[in-house]
C-alpha cells in the first residue's frame, strides 16, 4: 500500500471535498526497465539529473525518469546498463569532482 498525489477533473462538481477514494492504478510491467535508487537522482528546475563515475572523476548526466516506487526510479534515457551512478553523500558533489568508487551494500 501507498500513497499517490493526484488532480482529478471535478468540474462536475461530483467529488466531495476531504472525502476518502478508492482506486486502481494500472502500472504496465517492463521487464528489462533500467532502474536506479531514488537518492541517486536529484532534481533541478523540474529536470532531472545523476552524477555519473568515469575516470575517477564524476560527471553531472541528464536523465528522463518515468515510473517510480519508494526506493527507485525507472530511466528511460540518459543512462546505460553498467553505468555506475553516486549515491548521496555528505559532501556536496559537482561535476568533475575527483571521486574513489566503493561497492553500496
Amino acid at each position: 500500500m501507498g500513497e499517490v498525489l493526484c488532480s482529478v477533473d471535478n468540474s462536475k462538481l461530483e467529488l466531495l471535498p476531504n472525502i476518502n477514494v478508492e482506486v486502481r492504478i494500472i502500472v504496465r510491467q517492463r521487464p528489462s526497465a533500467l532502474v536506479v535508487p531514488r537518492e541517486t537522482v536529484r532534481e533541478e528546475n523540474g529536470s532531472h539529473y545523476v552524477y555519473v563515475l568515469g575516470d575517477d572523476k564524476i560527471r553531472r548526466r541528464d536523465v528522463t525518469v518515468g515510473a517510480s516506487s519508494a526506493s527507485k526510479y525507472e530511466v528511460l534515457s540518459g543512462l546505460t546498463l553498467g553505468d555506475q551512478v553516486a549515491l548521496q553523500s555528505d559532501l556536496q558533489l559537482r561535476d568533475g569532482m575527483d571521486v574513489r568508487a566503493v561497492e553500496a551494500n
